[in-house]
């Protein structure tokens, strides 16, 4: 029974931990998996549900620059105010078929129709009341989403009206309705005003693009965001109605009429707010992204969602596991089995040594026990042998012990003390590695962050740059016509030149984080280029009651990019100004420093202007972040960035309402 019973003991107490360690292992496997595959999937759902709000916000934004050019156009003008009805008629129709517009409608300054280019013969209603119309004829250009009624559309285009009306499909999980048709339409619309060559408001022209059953946005999204890859798609929704998609039905067709499910509805529509989860779309599980579509007046009209199928993240979750699972399991076994093939030679010895105890205990004290090892059973024989006769040795022993246990103590506990005190001292060291580290990682991430912006960068500035181009060029020839025919500039045209301008000041600036400047490198003297910069800028700026002190140290020429250097301190002098201007009035103070230990010189560019929230210092090196109305966001970066390609360091320091610091560190070479 003893044999029995032992064996059953190590068995069991080696196999009930391992299935312990199995189940509690497994379990954590499958829940860290799931997070985060499922966290994984959620954040590409969100990056795509961004693209997707950019493509959607570009197409609003195409509508309203083709509206916009189209009430300049001197034809329009010229038509409504000599009541030239059939030309004004052949050219809103050529606007409407070239720029791909579902509606394109001409109104008085009263807000009377005068033509409809889809459907000349409505004319003469009042359209004032709409919200496009009303800012249009107080001088606003307006674009944005809006649902139109049946009746609003037939007077568009009965066409339109035909399009819209949509038979609604019963879907699960959507919140249950007594509706089966749907007549309105959402569309995307652009409105502005209609001025006569003395600036006078003569009408208003507004039109857009019908959003239901027009597939191209959608499609869009889905080739952009997902490529030719079928894991995706996007969808429109009007109200909870599925208005424009590329979700299939199990038929194969676009699940147009299809409706929103019952949580996402009440989040997204009711509540206003994203959704990024899983979700039950027509007839299967996505990983979704949900946003709110507002119209003009801030009511939530339709929401806008990409998606990506659950069933492929599902399939990756369970490989894994499985795989994890298997692999700890096979591990298990093998330890299960030299843990029995060990506990065998344990059991034998005390197998033998219950035998002889036996006999001892039946009087037989001649047969002592005999000695079969050298290990702890072979000591526990040799102990029963003597354990009477050395009885007396033990009990010496353990008071000798005793005596000698104070002074142990003593010397073990100096000994802890010692080794608390270099614990202490390498926790230190490893607590600024550790600091240095995250400096390191920080820097690599920010200098990942500007190359990966500085390439896309690169590539939108010169798609834009030759657009901007022509722009420029046909605004000096549309100047010249102006001149010819004794026609002064209007505050619009120079507000054209002046945004023209401005995007191509943004684009060098696009251009300068993509690539270093082709610069010579040559020994320059960062005093005299200080004293370049500041006294010009002491002048400008002394009568505002902004004080530009210099304090320059004898320092070293330096051989570097003077153009580069130039351009970074103006940058960061002129950020000083505006933060001095902002507070109403203080003083800046720059000073140089010569960093001998280091071999390198220091600028010290210190403000008392209104200075940086702490929330905002984390962001400002993030290329397009700023706090300025009409900034950029790319100097600080670009500042950073060439700094950092000429082996310098730049730092800033600010406290809210006092001031701000910025030490450009640069080496002697």
């Amino acid at each position: 029974m003893f044999k029995n019973s032992l064996k059953r003991k190590i068995i069991f107490f080696q196999l009930i931990p391992i299935i312990l360690i199995i189940i509690f292992v497994s379990e954590l496997t499958i829940y860290l998996i799931d997070y985060y595959v499922m966290k994984l999937a959620q954040n590409k759902v969100q990056y795509d549900l961004n693209s997707a709000h950019e493509i959607y916000s570009n197409e609003i934004e195409k509508i309203k620059n083709v509206i916009r050019f189209s009430s300049r156009l001197s034809i329009i003008s010229n038509s409504i105010v000599t009541d030239n009805l059939q030309k004004l008629l052949a050219e809103i129709q050529r606007i409407r078929v070239d720029e791909h517009l579902d509606f394109l409608t001409v109104t008085d300054n009263r807000g009377y129709v005068i033509l409809r280019a889809r459907n000349p013969e409505q004319r003469y209603d009042y359209e004032g009341n709409d919200i496009f119309v009303k800012k249009s004829l107080i001088g606003e250009i307006i674009a944005g989403t809006q649902i139109l009624d049946e009746k609003e559309l037939k007077k568009e285009g009965k066409d339109l009206a035909e399009i819209a009306y949509t038979k609604i499909i019963e879907t699960p999980k959507a919140i249950p309705s007594k509706k089966k048709i749907e007549t309105s339409g959402m569309v995307i619309k652009a409105s502005a005003p209609i001025y006569d060559s003395r600036y006078r408001l003569i009408g208003v022209i507004y039109g857009g693009i019908l959003l239901n059953k027009n597939f191209y946005i959608v499609d869009k999204i889905k080739r952009v965001v997902f490529g030719n890859k079928d894991i995706g798609t996007a969808t429109i929704f009007m109200g909870d109605l599925r208005i424009s998609t590329n979700v299939k039905m199990r038929n194969g067709k676009r699940a147009v009429g299809t409706r929103l499910s019952k949580e996402v509805f009440e989040k997204v529509i009711l509540n206003g707010q994203k959704w990024i989860d899983r979700a039950f779309v027509v007839n299967s599980w996505y990983i979704t992204a949900y946003e709110p579509i507002f119209d003009p007046e801030n009511n939530i009209i339709g929401s806008l969602y990409v998606g990506i199928l659950e069933k492929p993240f599902i399939k990756i979750k369970y490989n894994i596991a499985m795989i994890f699972i298997t692999i700890l399991i096979i591990i298990s076994s093998i330890v299960f089995i030299l843990s029995l093939i060990f506990s065998k030679k344990i059991i034998e010895p005390i197998q033998s040594l219950e035998a002889k105890i036996k006999k001892v205990a039946k009087g037989n004290y001649e047969e002592f026990v005999e000695i079969t090892s050298n290990d702890e059973i072979g000591r526990v024989e040799q102990e029963f042998n003597n354990m009477i006769k050395n009885l007396k040795e033990k009990e010496q022993a353990l008071n000798k012990l005793y005596l000698d246990l104070e002074d142990k103590v003593k010397k073990r506990t100096e000994e802890l003390e010692k080794a608390k005190n270099e614990l202490t001292e390498a926790n230190k060291q490893l607590q600024e590695y550790l600091n240095k580290y995250r400096d390191l990682q920080a820097e690599l991430v920010h200098s990942s962050k500007l190359a990966a912006i500085g390439a896309l960068a690169s590539g939108v500035a010169h798609e834009i740059n030759n657009p901007i181009a022509i722009i420029r060029g046909n605004l000096e020839v549309l100047e010249m016509y102006l001149a010819e025919k004794g026609l002064k500039n209007t505050k619009e045209m120079d507000l054209i030149k002046q945004q023209v301008i401005r995007v191509q000041r943004i684009i060098e600036k696009l251009l300068s984080i993509s690539k270093k400047k082709d610069v010579k490198m040559d020994k320059i003297n960062i005093n005299k280029i200080l004293k370049d910069i500041c006294e010009p800028l002491q002048k400008e700026n002394e009568i505002l009651g902004i004080e530009i002190n210099l304090k320059l140290d004898d320092i070293p020429e330096i051989n570097s990019f003077e153009t580069q250097i130039r351009e970074v301190i103006l940058n960061i002098l002129l950020n000083a100004i505006e933060a001095v201007k902002a507070k109403g009035k203080g003083y800046i103070n720059v000073k140089t420093k010569y960093l001998k230990n280091e071999n390198k010189i220091e600028i010290i560019i210190e403000d008392s202007g209104i200075g940086i929230d702490e929330e905002d210092m984390k962001n400002i090196f993030k290329p397009f972040f700023s706090t300025k109305v009409n900034g950029t966001g790319l100097g600080l970066p670009i500042s950073y960035s060439i700094i950092k390609q000429i082996g310098g360091e730049l730092k800033i320091e600010s406290i809210k309402d006092k001031g701000t610091t910025v030490k450009i560190i640069l080496p002697c070479k």
